[in-house]
């Protein structure tokens, strides 16, 4: 069995799966900060731009938290595996329609879009951890003895 390098150890089909560890992390990092320089260098409105970084800030502290507790296997309960959806992949969905609404000039449905954002992203990681149930190779949760939670109300 191939020795899996992402975070959650949980695919090798992605191309950054297959570089080492310190590549993808410096990778990342790059990425980050020319997003942040896109932003400063293309966004003349200074409160625009503010607004845009804080809901990167913001959320993106969000992800990784909620990245750091799936990868760290903290869950023990229903209650924490949505705590931890919420923050992983809400966050990150939220944070994208935010952004896109910032840029749009919306001025009044930022907590409704947000709202939306964050439960479709909570959604679609819901619906990627059941397929990954029934899978038989590396992503298999089950095989890999990543377990969610002790009991469920389903």
């Amino acid at each position: 069995m191939k020795k899996l390098s992402s975070i959650d150890q949980d695919s090798l089909e992605y191309v950054w799966n297959n570089a080492p560890n310190i590549t993808t992390l410096h990778s990342a990092i790059g990425l980050l900060l020319a997003g942040q320089q896109a932003i400063i260098d293309l966004i003349n409105d200074d409160d625009k731009k503010a607004k845009v970084q804080l809901y990167i800030s913001s959320h993106l502290l969000q992800s990784i938290n909620g990245q750091h507790m799936d990868a760290t296997y903290d869950i023990k309960t229903e209650s924490e595996y949505l705590e931890m959806v919420e923050k992983k992949s809400g966050a990150l969905v939220s944070m994208a329609c935010l952004v896109g609404a910032a840029l749009a000039d919306d001025k009044n449905n930022s907590p409704i879009i947000e709202k939306y954002a964050k439960n479709l992203g909570i959604a679609a990681q819901i619906d990627n951890d059941l397929c990954a149930l029934f899978r038989w190779d590396e992503k298999n949760d089950i095989k890999t003895k990543k377990f969610r939670f002790q009991s469920c109300t389903c």
